[in-house]
């Protein structure tokens, strides 16, 4: 089994980007980890990609 898991601080935690800048991460997120491996440490990206692209699955907004 896969997970992923974001660690955050709730008094911290906003939203920064726009629809006009969109490339901004969340305040207040603190660890990342995606499919066991570390990729955002104490605010701090790493270099490890473990995840992976999802083709073919288009959203419907079903189930």
């Amino acid at each position: 089994m896969k997970a992923d898991i974001v660690v955050f601080d709730p008094q911290t935690i906003r939203d920064v980007a726009t629809y006009e800048d969109p490339h901004h991460f969340s305040e207040g997120v603190i660890d990342v980890i995606v499919n066991g491996v570390p990729v955002l440490r104490e605010g701090q990206m790493t270099q490890a990609l473990p995840g992976r692209v999802l083709r073919g699955r288009g959203w419907s907004g079903k189930h």
